[in-house]
C-alpha cells in the first residue's frame, strides 16, 4: 500500500512540476532560439525596460499560460502511467511532452512552422527535467 501511495504522490508532483515550469521553460527556449538566431529583441526589451514591468510581463505571462501549462502536467501524468512505471518502455518515457508541443503548435497557431521550434524544444526541455525527476525518485527508493 505504501508503494502504491509513493507511486500517486510521485505522479501529483511530477505533473506539479511540469505545470510550474512550462511557461518559464517556454522563455528560456524562446530567447535561446531568438539570441541563435539573431532575433533577440526580447533580450533587448530586457535591458530596455524597467525591471518591475519585466517581471510583470513574465508572471502575467505565467497565469495566462496556467491552462497549456495544466494541458502539459496532465500530458506527463498520462505519459508517467502508460511508459515510465514499465521497464520495456522506461527508455522512451517522456516522448509524449515533445509531441504535445509539436501538437499545440499545429492546433493552434496559424502558421505553425513559426512557433514550432520553441515548442518541440520546450516540450523535450520539460521531457528532460521529468527524467530527470524520475531518475532521481526511482534511486531514492532504491536507497
Amino acid at each position: 500500500m505504501a508503494n502504491r501511495r509513493t507511486s500517486i504522490l510521485h505522479a501529483f508532483l511530477l505533473c506539479l512540476l511540469v505545470t510550474a515550469l512550462t511557461w518559464p521553460l517556454f522563455i528560456l527556449v524562446a530567447s535561446t532560439l531568438g539570441h541563435v538566431n539573431g532575433e533577440a529583441w526580447l533580450l533587448d526589451a530586457w535591458a530596455l525596460d524597467p525591471q518591475h514591468q519585466v517581471k510583470a510581463y513574465f508572471l502575467n505571462g505565467w497565469i495566462k499560460s496556467l491552462p497549456v501549462a495544466a494541458a502539459l502536467g496532465v500530458v506527463a501524468l498520462i505519459d508517467y502511467q502508460l511508459l515510465s512505471r514499465y521497464r520495456v518502455t522506461w527508455i522512451i518515457a517522456g516522448i509524449l511532452l515533445p509531441t504535445a508541443g509539436a501538437g499545440i503548435a499545429f492546433a493552434f497557431y496559424g502558421e505553425p512552422m513559426n512557433a514550432l521550434p520553441a515548442l518541440a524544444l520546450t516540450g523535450l526541455a520539460l521531457a528532460i527535467v521529468y527524467r530527470l525527476f524520475d531518475s532521481i525518485a526511482r534511486w531514492f527508493r532504491w536507497v
